[in-house]
């Protein structure tokens, strides 16, 4: 049955994610916070609201709308894909064995 994003499990530093719910075993994710244009509305809360970078990735996935998990070797043929229907996509990270989620980089 489909979940809600805003649904997903807390991750050990008590931000919410939305990115993998496909995978039974563990897994630990490498989140490129630069890999993707902030949309400016968030730099817009995060300096009306006082809001740190934290909270702007728990509540608000940081304009991130959609993850697709793919294999490495297939990330290429999936972003070609989605571009000639017209969708913005990118690399944001990686999977790897292990288990949480790491943000490298810096969001704002």
């Amino acid at each position: 049955r489909p979940r809600d994003p805003a649904q997903g499990r807390s991750c050990p530093d008590g931000r919410r994610r939305a990115t993998v719910r496909r995978t039974r075993r563990a897994k630990w994710l490498g989140i490129d916070l630069g890999a993707w244009p902030l949309p400016p509305v968030f730099r817009w809360l995060a300096e009306l609201g006082g809001l740190a970078e934290a909270e702007l990735l728990k509540t608000f996935n940081a304009g991130i709308g959609l993850v697709a998990v793919v294999a490495a070797d297939r990330a290429d043929a999936v972003l070609a894909l989605l571009a000639s229907m017209d969708e913005t996509a990118q690399v944001i990270g990686d999977v790897q064995p292990g288990q949480g989620v790491a943000y490298r980089g810096r969001l704002l």
